[in-house]
């Protein structure tokens, strides 16, 4: 009984948690990495400078599993107006903790065969980029890169990307913060459940 009550807390605090994550930008990273490894894929100083399907694909063996069918890499030189776009004046929220920036950028898009890093294409793109921006090491930073297939524009109506103080001050962060608490919570009474047994 006692551990079928502590699965059944657990499952309510879980479906808590999960409503809350990534609900608005710049709110905690659920993954501690997630900038640097925003950097390393789409903003790395080494990539080729041409369209040559060749480099690139020397470059994606080199550099890659191969496990993306397609990537983008962003110029370093725009790495400020990039991580700008999870800041008022350059972006705005498009869905959850996503915002798109209110500038085009141009970057490199590679097409390859997955598995293989065979190049199929490797375009140059002129567009509005969408991240997915979270709180990482008290900074509000791009840690996911959305592809924009349908090649949509900010909305003037649309919220700028929020503030780190205001979105903290939401309602929706203290709901977060209650529900991670109530996960811990519940995995401490699962643990102590088996250890009563």
């Amino acid at each position: 009984m006692k551990l079928v009550l502590a699965l059944v807390s657990l499952s309510v605090c879980l479906s808590i948690h999960l409503a809350y994550a990534n609900w608005a930008p710049c709110l905690p990273a659920e993954f501690i990495d997630g900038y640097s490894v925003f950097l390393k894929r789409h903003l790395p100083s080494d990539t080729p400078s041409t369209l040559n399907h060749e480099d690139w694909e020397v470059y994606l063996k080199q550099h890659t599993d191969c496990d993306k069918s397609l990537q983008s890499f962003l110029s370093p030189d725009d790495r400020n107006g990039i991580e700008d776009i999870c800041r008022p004046h350059a972006g705005k929220q498009q869905s959850g903790n996503y915002c798109i920036s209110k500038n085009n950028f141009t970057f490199i898009s590679v097409h390859s065969e997955l598995g293989t890093c065979i190049i199929r294409n490797v375009t140059m793109v002129t567009q509005h980029v969408i991240v997915a921006c979270d709180m990482v090491d008290q900074f509000c930073r791009p840690t996911h890169l959305e592809e924009n297939r349908k090649g949509l524009v900010p909305r003037q109506e649309d919220p700028d990307c929020a503030r780190a103080e205001t979105v903290m001050m939401d309602h929706g962060f203290i709901m977060r913060a209650a529900g991670q608490l109530c996960l811990l919570l519940s995995i401490l009474a699962l643990g102590l459940c088996y250890l009563m047994g």
